[in-house]
């Protein structure tokens, strides 16, 4: 049956991931713009 809390937690897993994922490509992508601009 369709658990509420299941739900709640698949959902939270799936945006912690999405979240690192962000925070990785963020990452990144600050540290080559400033390599960019700074150097």
């Amino acid at each position: 049956e369709w658990s509420f809390k299941e739900s709640i937690r698949t959902i939270f897993h799936r945006l912690a991931r999405k979240k690192t994922f962000m925070n990785g490509w963020l990452d990144k992508f600050g540290s080559e713009c400033s390599n960019m601009f700074c150097h």
